[in-house]
C-alpha cells in the first residue's frame, strides 16, 4: 500500500532504433532530443535480468530480453503505471510516444522505407524493455512487445547516409537534433498524426493502410467546425494545396489527387471496398508523400 501511495511512478523505457543507426556511426556518442528523450548506446544501458537458475522449460521456451552490441538506443523517462498486464493507460501512452517518434523520423528523412527488403534478422531487437526508477537506481520491471505489423515494417527501415562515414555522421546527428526541437515543440496533434503515418507503412491490409494515411491528414488539416460548412475533403484538399504548391498548375495537381484520394478511402469505409487496384495502390503511396511533406513542412516551422 505504502508503494501505491506514490504513485505515479517513475520509468525509463528502452527501444531499439530502427534503421540500423549503430554507435559506429554516431561515434558512440549519446544526443538528448528533449528533457525526457535521449538516444543512447549499449554502454549507457543498466543491466537486464540473468535467465533463472536452474534453468526451467519454461525459462527456455520465454525469450529473454537482450541488448544488442552496437545499436543504439531510444530512452523516454516517464511517470505512470505499468500494470502486470501491460494494458495499462500508460503502457499505450509509451508505445504511441514512440510511434510517434518513428514517424516523426520517417517523415523527415532520417529514417527510410525499403519495401522490398524481406529479413527479418534484426526483427527481435525490437521492443521497449522498461525499468522502474527508484532509490536513485533503475529495476527491470517489464518488457513491452511490438505489434509484429511494427516489428516487420521496423525490420525494413534504413537510414540517411552521407557521402562518407564523416558525412554521414554530420548528417544522422544533425537529422537527431532537428527531430528533438519538433519533439520538444510539437502538439499532440502533430504527434498523433506522426503515429498513424507511420501506422500506414504497417500491416498487410492496403485497405485499413489507405485509411490511416487518411486518418493522419484529417489529424492535420482537417477541422470539424469548418468542414461541415465547406466539406471536409473540399477544405483539407485546398488547406493542403496551398501548404505544399508553389504555383497554380501545382496546386490543382494536388487538389485534384487529394479528392481522388479522399473518394477511394469513402469506398472503402462507406462501400466495403474489399481490393484496391494497381492504381489505387498507387495512389496511396502518392497521399503517404502529401502527407510526409505536410509534417516535414510543420516540423520546418518548429525548428526556423
Amino acid at each position: 500500500m505504502a508503494a501505491l501511495e506514490t504513485l505515479p511512478w517513475q520509468y525509463t523505457a528502452y527501444a531499439a532504433l530502427p534503421g540500423q543507426i549503430t554507435t559506429a556511426i554516431l561515434g558512440g556518442q549519446s544526443i538528448e532530443l528533449t528533457s525526457t528523450v535521449k538516444v543512447v548506446g549499449v554502454a549507457d544501458l543498466p543491466p537486464l535480468p540473468s535467465p533463472p537458475l536452474p534453468l526451467t522449460l519454461g525459462a527456455l521456451i520465454e525469450e529473454r530480453p537482450e541488448w544488442h552490441m552496437g545499436c543504439l538506443y531510444t530512452q523516454m523517462d516517464f511517470s505512470g503505471y505499468i500494470s502486470k498486464n501491460r494494458e495499462s493507460a500508460t503502457v499505450h501512452q509509451l508505445i504511441n510516444s514512440t510511434f510517434s517518434l518513428y514517424g516523426v523520423a520517417l517523415a523527415s528523412g532520417l529514417l527510410v522505407h525499403h519495401p522490398w527488403i524481406v529479413t527479418t534478422s534484426r526483427a527481435s531487437i525490437y521492443g521497449s524493455q522498461v525499468f522502474k526508477v527508484e532509490g536513485g537506481g533503475k529495476t527491470f520491471s517489464t518488457s513491452l512487445d511490438f505489434d509484429p505489423s511494427h516489428v516487420k515494417e521496423l525490420d525494413r527501415l534504413g537510414h540517411f547516409a552521407g557521402a562518407t562515414d564523416g558525412a554521414t555522421s554530420v548528417g544522422i546527428g544533425a537529422r537527431f537534433q532537428t527531430i528533438g526541437r519538433v519533439l520538444a515543440k510539437a502538439d499532440r496533434r502533430l504527434l498523433n498524426a506522426s503515429r498513424w503515418f507511420f501506422d500506414s507503412h504497417c500491416g498487410s491490409s492496403d485497405q485499413v493502410r489507405f485509411v490511416q494515411i487518411c486518418t493522419a491528414l484529417e489529424i492535420l488539416l482537417g477541422d470539424e467546425r469548418q468542414g461541415r460548412e465547406t466539406g471536409l475533403s473540399t477544405l483539407m484538399a485546398n488547406r493542403c494545396a496551398y501548404l505544399l504548391g508553389n504555383s497554380n498548375i501545382e496546386r490543382s495537381n494536388i487538389l485534384s489527387g487529394f479528392k481522388q484520394g479522399y473518394d477511394i478511402r469513402s469506398k472503402i469505409v462507406h462501400a466495403g471496398k474489399n481490393t484496391l487496384s494497381s492504381a489505387e495502390k498507387g495512389h496511396f503511396h502518392y497521399m503517404q508523400q502529401l502527407c510526409a511533406l505536410v509534417i516535414r513542412k510543420e516540423c520546418n516551422e518548429l525548428t526556423t
